[in-house]
């Protein structure tokens, strides 16, 4: 006796796949976003720090070591742009 294969299941599984990689994929942008979000959040705050500790700070050298702690950490941001005022 031959059993007869429907297609239901190639169907079901072409609809469900590619919503299931969908929100994979949403879940990993999340997560990448708010991993840049607390690099920037954490090194502005290092940066107001230092500047805040150190006598006769120059704002340029603030601004440097801000982009220097920043770079070569984030995934996501292709930039960042810092502004210091005393």
């Amino acid at each position: 006796m031959k059993k007869k294969i429907g297609g239901s299941l190639t169907i079901e599984a072409a609809i469900i796949v590619p919503i299931i990689l969908w929100v994979f994929a949403v879940i990993i942008m999340l997560l990448i976003y708010y991993h840049d979000k607390n690099v920037v959040t954490a090194v502005a705050y290092e940066t107001a720090v230092v500047g805040c500790k150190a006598e006769e700070v120059k704002l340029e050298d603030v601004e440097v070591y801000f982009q220097k702690r920043i770079s070569g950490k984030l995934l996501l941001f292709s930039s960042v742009k810092m502004e210091a005022k005393i």
